[in-house]
């Protein structure tokens, strides 16, 4: 028999997707009064959501589009959250073999897709679920959160590598497709990369309004030696009270970092989404994505940076497939950036 008390909410998405999802878990969390549980891809990206309120037990997919027959492990999953008894079953995302077993077992199955829309993905969300009759405010805020055991790891982090005491600057400069394994040898089809020079030149800008404060280059392992390349063209006096964190940096600590942190320079990626749910002051550089529709939110200021190409946003158009040039991010000059970041209306010194 279903369960009242069981709620279920399904998207599989990256590391910014679990940071807005977030906002669903409190909305619907409120709505039922029951704690949520969430099916997503997990790893590091489901991260972003332990210790929020609202939330129940997570559980991950790796094979979701997969049919029941080549997938024994979504059989399994899905066997496993049909003997739950979930009441009602939110899915953002489509896991039709778990589905199929909630329904079978009684629960109802709310038709909640995300639909291809321009408006912001919190915006959607909330459509979506007052669509479904879940009463949601006007406006749904994220609820991740960063505990003080894991503000002081990342305090500790920073005393390790000799910035004990100072605030952080925090620069994310890679994005998911840094990540893939031949991104060195296709570095044109990173259409979210800002020259390297230009990132040097933007901490140089940073650190010199901020003379007491760290630069700190954050980041997943695959994405250190782009972050070192930028630390090591920078002024001896700046690198110094400098670090690179990308290899000992997993999402609860980034979350502790960036809670703490003077402030955050990233381009349009999931530790930029993490970054404004925190609070945390940031500045956003957008090329190739649609900013009416995914530029973070969050309780604190946050600016976004975009060049106007007319080519730009190219996402979900063909344009996107030809793309060499990587203009629309190029165009975004050091001197855009370093204004950007003057009007976060940071205190000049930390």
């Amino acid at each position: 028999m279903p369960d009242p008390a069981r709620i279920l909410l399904i998207r599989c998405g990256a590391l910014g997707d679990m940071v807005q999802l977030s906002a669903v878990v409190g909305a619907l969390a409120d709505h039922h009064g029951v704690p949520v549980d969430v099916l997503s891809s997990g790893g590091f990206s489901a991260a972003c959501l332990t210790g929020m309120p609202g939330l129940g037990e997570q559980f991950s997919v790796k094979h979701r589009r997969r049919p029941g027959w080549l997938a024994p492990d979504v059989r399994r999953l899905a066997a496993t959250l049909a003997a739950r008894g979930y009441a009602h079953v939110y899915p953002f995302d489509r896991v039709p073999v778990v589905e199929r077993a909630l329904a079978k077992a009684g629960a109802v199955v709310h038709n909640t897709e995300m639909p291809t829309t321009s408006i912001h993905a919190l915006d959607s969300y909330r459509e979506q679920l007052v669509a479904v009759g879940v009463q949601a405010p006007a406006l749904i805020h994220q609820r991740v959160v960063a505990t003080a055991p894991e503000r002081a790891a990342a305090q500790a982090l920073l005393a390790k590598h000799g910035l004990a005491g100072k605030r952080a600057i925090v620069i994310q400069a890679g994005n998911k497709r840094t990540l893939h394994f031949f991104a060195r040898f296709r570095p044109g089809r990173d259409l979210k990369a800002w020259p390297t020079a230009y990132w040097v030149g933007a901490a140089t800008s940073l650190a010199t309004a901020h003379p007491d404060a760290a630069i700190v280059f954050a980041g997943a392992p695959p994405e250190w030696d782009l972050a070192e390349d930028i630390r090591q063209q920078l002024p001896a006096e700046i690198r110094q009270r400098s670090a690179n964190l990308a290899r000992d940096l997993p999402v609860r600590t980034l979350a502790g970092l960036l809670a703490e942190a003077l402030g955050c320079l990233s381009v349009d990626t999931g530790p930029a989404h993490l970054a404004a749910a925190l609070g945390c002051p940031l500045v956003v550089l957008f090329g190739p994505a649609d900013p009416l529709a995914m530029v973070p939110r969050g309780p604190g200021p946050v600016a976004m940076v975009r060049s106007g190409v007319a080519c730009s946003p190219c996402y979900g158009t063909m344009r996107r497939r030809t793309c060499r040039e990587n203009i629309c991010m190029r165009q975004i000059s050091v001197a855009q950036v370093a204004q950007a970041w003057a009007g976060l209306g940071l205190k000049p010194s930390a």
